[in-house]
């Protein structure tokens, strides 16, 4: 009889009327005939056992016999037989196992037309038989290591529903911190033997760490991750065993000089550490140099890997975009320059000039530099077919330093001086683009120049409007006065994108550089309430205006302004395209809806159709345009971010639905 049924039997009233209700035993009440009878069975099981457990102990018991327990309820036998494998049976100490007997099955209740009291029954409960124990053999646990955490994660009892579990990543982020940092001190004991180079490194090790965390706007988990991965590439440059100077006999090193990836380890945690500290030297890279300051502020393991890859393999892969760049074709790209031999930190550090043709100089290149520089200027011409070569060794010796360096065209090998013609320099736009090859991180608005136009049509509402259309992927910003100057710096920081690069003229204060002309320039640092910023100048380090913010915001707008870089007049194919929208009305808003339903019409569509398929069935050239400069953006995704961006300028234009 189940439990549950016997309660509710147990609570049915007698024919007498009187409850029939479960009692308590009480010590001196009278046994009930159940009790007599429970006791009665429990005395049979308890002498079965001992009399199993006697045959045992005596080797009576015998594996092919039938050993059953059997017990009689009025005059029903239940019979269960106890048998375990003979292994197990050979591993036990008591080999033979008694399971308690099943529960009664519980008493349907009779049916009748009327509800009828249902008769108490007294059975006997059922049995509990205690189980010999047997000892089997376990198996020994693996220990499990212990993982320090800094900050646990809550448990359930105090975490609430909206409270995210955080990634693995970030919980391990500040351990592994710790094992990369202590692996590459490791490696600099071992590695560097020049006590003053050890010291400097681990200096430079501590600074940038607290440079970094006071400088980088990344949150607390990510600035230990840079950090990390930083102190990763420069342990693979410091544990290798050779790189591809090997190669050139040029390279060959003295008995007792530092090797090459010890020096450009030394100078990647020390421009890592201190990056208005980079110098372009004596040539004309300011582009270059000028990303190279930003991305070593705010992604100094991206810098890196580049360096180390490029040192090591004499090859490289951009992060972003998978642009290949071979620099093994030109071998004078990867020897180290005059300059940069004979760069050292200590004489950074100290400001001791170097000697070349036994003439002084104060701001040499490091190599480190040289080798991110070449590698960045390749990744922005090789996609338009040109290779950028810097000067041979009879070269330098001829010019004594007025070479800049040359850009041959890859299929027809025709050659000419690097910045020479606008595909073999490098612009504001290249900048832009050549930041996100190395970092992966999509960032349009740290670079700022003026606008390709004069300053009549810069005032000119519908022709802004046309040209910030037809510029809205450059990835740069385009004040149209120097008024504007200002609100794009305060985009820049307001973006979380600082510091920015803004394109001036050198000659104009506040850089005033004889002979100087279109120059790129990081502006450091900008006080918002005085409008006063500050900025690094990598062509000579006596330049800078670094630290405080002292220069107004209005003398560098004039510089970028300057009529003498000034980028000229709108292009006659701009002004034909504001002609026509204001000749007809409308249209503008009508081709805006037309292009923003592009990437919805190339998902639906069956079969799967691509942006140039769909452009030759449709011809559109402001779309057959946009896949020439963007093949990678297939789902024109970018496409119509950037067209919602420009909307977000020009509100009124946005089609009505």
């Amino acid at each position: 009889m189940s439990e549950d049924f016997k309660k509710k039997d147990s609570y049915q009233k007698t024919d007498s009327g009187q409850e029939n209700r479960p009692e308590k035993n009480h010590d001196g009440r009278p046994e009930s005939k159940a009790a007599r009878e429970v006791g009665s069975i429990d005395s049979t099981i308890m002498n079965l056992i001992a009399k199993k457990r006697t045959n045992l102990s005596s080797g009576s018991l015998d594996e092919s016999q039938d050993h059953s327990l059997e017990i009689d309820f009025g005059g029903s036998v239940e019979s269960r037989k106890h048998r375990l494998p003979s292994e197990v049976l050979a591993q036990a100490k008591e080999p033979t196992v008694f399971k308690p007997m099943p529960l009664p099955l519980p008493m349907p209740l009779p049916k009748h037309d009327l509800p009828t009291p249902t008769p108490h029954l007294d059975l006997p409960k059922p049995i509990a038989v205690p189980l010999p124990h047997i000892e089997l053999p376990r198996p020994t646990p693996t220990p499990i290591p212990h993982i320090e955490l800094p900050n646990p994660t809550p448990s359930l009892e105090v975490r609430r529903p909206s409270d995210a579990l955080a990634p693995l990543a970030d919980l391990t982020a500040p351990s592994d911190l710790t094992n990369c940092e202590n692996e590459l001190r490791r490696l600099v004991g071992e590695k560097i033997q020049n006590p003053t180079e050890q010291k400097q490194f681990l200096d430079d090790m501590k600074h940038f760490k607290t440079n970094f965390e006071q400088r980088s706007t990344k949150s607390a988990t990510e600035k230990l991750r840079e950090l990390a991965d930083t102190y990763t590439q420069l342990s693979r440059l410091l544990s290798a065993d050779s790189d591809i100077l090997t190669k050139y006999p040029q390279c060959q090193l003295k008995e007792g000089e530092t090797p090459w990836r010890v020096r450009v380890a030394e100078q990647i945690i020390h421009q890592a550490a201190e990056p208005f500290t980079i110098s372009q030297g004596k040539m004309a890279v300011c582009a270059a140099a000028s990303l190279e300051v930003r991305e070593y502020y705010r992604e100094p393991a991206a810098v890196a890997r580049l360096v180390t890859d490029v040192l090591l393999t004499g090859n490289y892969e951009a992060t972003a975009g998978g642009t290949k760049i071979d620099l093994t074709k030109c071998p004078d790209n990867l020897i180290p320059d005059p300059f940069s031999k004979q760069f050292s930190v200590e004489r950074e550090v100290k400001g001791k000039e170097i000697f070349v043709w036994n003439l002084p100089y104060s701001d040499a290149r490091s190599f480190a530099s040289q080798l991110f520089e070449v590698t960045a200027i390749n990744l922005a011409l090789q996609p338009r077919g040109f290779r950028y070569e810097q000067p041979s060794a009879i070269q330098w010796e001829l010019t004594k330093n007025r070479s800049t360096g040359q850009v041959i065209d890859i299929t027809t090998r025709d050659t000419k001086p690097f910045g020479s013609g606008k595909d073999r320099q490098i612009t504001d736009v290249d900048i832009s683009r050549t930041a996100y090859c190395i970092s992966g991180k999509d960032e349009n608005k740290f670079v700022i120049s003026a606008a390709c136009l004069s300053p009549s049509e810069a005032s000119n509402s519908a022709i802004r409007k046309i040209y910030d259309l037809d510029n809205r992927d450059k990835g740069i910003q385009n004040p149209f006065n120097p008024s504007e100057v200002f609100a794009a710096l305060q985009t820049v920081e307001g973006k979380g994108e600082w510091p920015p690069i803004v394109r001036l003229d050198a000659s104009l204060p506040p850089v005033s550089l004889d002979l100087a002309g279109a120059h790129f320039l990081v502006i450091s640092a900008i006080d918002v309430d005085s409008k006063n910023l500050a900025f690094d100048n990598t062509w000579e380090e006596s330049k800078d205006r670094n630290g405080r913010p002292s220069v107004h915001v209005a003398e560098i707008a004039l510089s970028i302004f300057s009529s003498k870089i000034a980028p000229g007049a709108a292009e006659p194919a701009l002004l034909s395209r504001v002609s026509y929208f204001q000749n007809h009305p409308g249209q503008l808003k009508t081709l805006i809806k037309n292009w923003l339903d592009l990437p919805d019409k190339l998902k639906s569509a069956y079969p799967a159709t691509t942006a140039l398929e769909y452009e030759q069935q449709h011809p559109d050239p402001e779309l057959k345009d946009w896949i020439a400069r963007h093949p990678d953006d297939k789902q024109l995704t970018l496409w119509k971010s950037s067209i919602e961006g420009w909307l977000s300028k020009y509100p009124a234009e946005r089609p009505n639905h």
